[in-house]
């Protein structure tokens, strides 16, 4: 149809130029950790256990809606999470308090943790449970938080504390690193000048890989995902 209609323009003597539409990027809202753990808290026990699996490892929503009970390893405190989005898989350390609410869940009857449902079904009942909780507190700006959100989320305060965009990269299962590159200057942009100063950021397994690090002038930050980090001025 297009080569037709070309043909016409050119037999009448007129011209015509494909427009080209370019979206326009939005601005990402960062909510407060305080607001996740107000929802986390007050919704119903399926919800806040999918909303806290978002806060603690920052996959997908549709990573979470497949996620498998083959895989969680109860043992290590690992989930091993399928890509999508043309993602990568990864596997991801979560808090014991979370392995035992995802077991809390268990049935016979799925091989999913969070059941057949379709994943409008949990969105759905997310949205009714959060207007019920912001209209209670009086807090309009949780309805602004959505699953993805706390990917947002997520990914800005790992980068915040870890300063290491290839980190980052890897936990969100990014193949490329423009991709990441997006909550760095989301950071920058939250914290202005709070973190100018500049820091060699090291990332531990062992006390004895940490003792080294001390000894060599590290302080200890904060531990993620059963990982210490360590950090000290250049």
């Amino acid at each position: 149809i297009c080569y037709a209609y070309d043909a016409f323009l050119e037999m009448v003597g007129l011209t015509w130029e494909m427009p080209h539409y370019k979206p326009q990027e939005q601005p990402i809202w960062l909510p407060t950790e305080a607001e996740i753990d107000t929802l986390i808290s007050a919704t119903g026990k399926r919800t806040s256990i999918y909303l806290q699996l978002l806060k603690e490892t920052g996959v997908r929503a549709g990573e979470a809606d497949n996620l498998k009970w083959t895989g969680i390893d109860t043992e290590r405190g690992v989930i091993y999470v399928a890509s999508e989005k043309d993602g990568t898989p990864r596997t991801l350390k979560v808090s014991k308090q979370l392995i035992g609410r995802l077991e809390s869940l268990r049935k016979d009857d799925s091989p999913k943790v969070f059941g057949e449902r379709s994943a409008n079904a949990m969105r759905s009942t997310f949205s009714r449970q959060r207007k019920t909780i912001a209209h209670k507190l009086d807090n309009p700006r949780l309805l602004q938080i959505h699953f993805h959100t706390i990917r947002h989320w997520y990914a800005t305060m790992l980068y915040h504390l870890t300063k290491n965009p290839r980190l980052v990269q890897k936990r969100l299962g990014h193949r490329n690193l423009k991709t990441t590159e997006r909550y760095i200057h989301l950071e920058e942009d939250v914290y202005g000048n709070e973190g100018n100063e500049h820091f060699i950021c090291e990332i531990v397994k062992t006390a004895e890989e940490a003792k080294k690090l001390i000894e060599h002038g590290y302080d200890f930050v904060n531990e993620i995902d059963g990982e210490f980090l360590y950090r000290k001025r250049e």
